[in-house]
């Protein structure tokens, strides 16, 4: 798809539970659930190179 270049991509990834939450303008649009953690790193470089994703932020567990 096209968006605008005003618009506002974050890539949330929660490894407590492997999921990656995509937002669009502060909504999420997209989760998905991660098999393995080695598809982490491949699902992000995917991602952020296909969306334009700006921002990364990554989640760990709380000790």
């Amino acid at each position: 798809g096209q968006f605008n270049i005003r618009d506002s991509f974050t890539m949330r990834v929660d490894v407590a539970v492997n999921q990656i939450h995509v937002y669009l303008n502060d909504m999420l649009i997209f989760t998905h659930t991660l098999t393995t953690p080695l598809e982490m790193g491949q699902v992000g470089a995917y991602m952020t190179t296909g969306m334009g994703i700006s921002a990364i932020t990554i989640q760990g567990r709380s000790s």
